[in-house]
């Protein structure tokens, strides 16, 4: 009866690692932005890493929409500071900036660099959760001078 007790323990606790980001808020945020570079990420994917407002503004876009953004190879991601962060038990803010190239035409694109403020709330299964970003300030620097 013990050992079924501690084999039981010791199932559930690998179930729940699975489940639960070993990085925490971090974690989930750098996922979050790699699957959205990825060019292949579904919706489903996406409404998995959010909660609150955040969720259902991506629940209620449409897939033509979702598609439009997330599913170009137009974006090349670059890399992702974490500026700032503040966290409790439950809740996490985290000041991040992302940098990716965004190609306009053959031969020309532009480089981007969005500073943002990521709000994640700890859900009931202990999962971290982004129910916010705003963005803070954006920078362009364009590649390429393209004169009309």
């Amino acid at each position: 009866m013990m050992v079924r007790v501690i084999v039981l323990l010791i199932f559930s606790q690998l179930l729940t690692s699975c489940f639960v980001s070993k990085d925490g808020p971090e974690g989930t945020l750098k996922g979050f932005i790699a699957r959205q570079f990825s060019g292949n990420v579904s919706k489903g994917e996406i409404l998995g890493d959010t909660t609150g407002a955040l969720y259902n503004e991506y629940n209620n876009m449409s897939d033509e929409l979702f598609d439009k953004i997330y599913k170009s190879n137009k974006y090349k991601k670059g890399k992702i500071n974490i500026h700032f962060k503040k966290c409790n038990e439950n809740k996490c803010s985290i000041t991040y900036s992302i940098n990716y190239n965004m190609r306009i035409k053959k031969g020309a694109g532009t480089e981007v660099e969005i500073k943002k403020m990521a709000t994640l709330l700890k859900n009931e299964k202990d999962i971290w959760k982004i129910s916010n970003i705003m963005n803070i300030k954006t920078y362009y620097e364009p590649s390429e001078i393209i004169v009309k």
